[in-house]
């Protein structure tokens, strides 16, 4: 199979062709069937092991998160209550500085 190969290769060079064409690459006798791809690159195609075990580890910890965050409940009235006080008191402040403005224009 490999002169018959390299004969083509020679053929496709007298002839001007850099590459072979696709129907040429598909009609290959040495080109591997998808089943035995799979089995020979299988460590590629499917987490096995070290990466398995870190996915799991990476989504307890994102279950952990979600479930913590939830936990919480809706209501975080304290959180919104303290930044809405700060926002009007700096509002308060702006409002305070523009008056002593106008006060000494006068």
């Amino acid at each position: 199979a490999g002169a018959a190969a390299g004969m083509d290769a020679v053929y496709r060079l007298m002839s001007g062709q850099q590459e072979r064409g696709i129907r040429d690459k598909l009609d290959d006798p040495n080109r591997p069937t998808w089943e035995k791809y799979k089995k020979d690159n299988a460590d590629k195609l499917d987490l096995v092991g070290e990466d398995k075990r870190k996915m799991e580890e990476y989504r307890r910890d994102l279950d952990k998160a979600r479930e913590e965050r939830l936990s919480r409940g809706l209501n975080h009235g304290g959180d919104k209550k303290a930044k809405k006080e700060k926002k009007e008191k700096k509002k308060k402040h702006k409002k305070d500085k523009k008056k002593k403005k106008k006060s000494k224009k006068k």
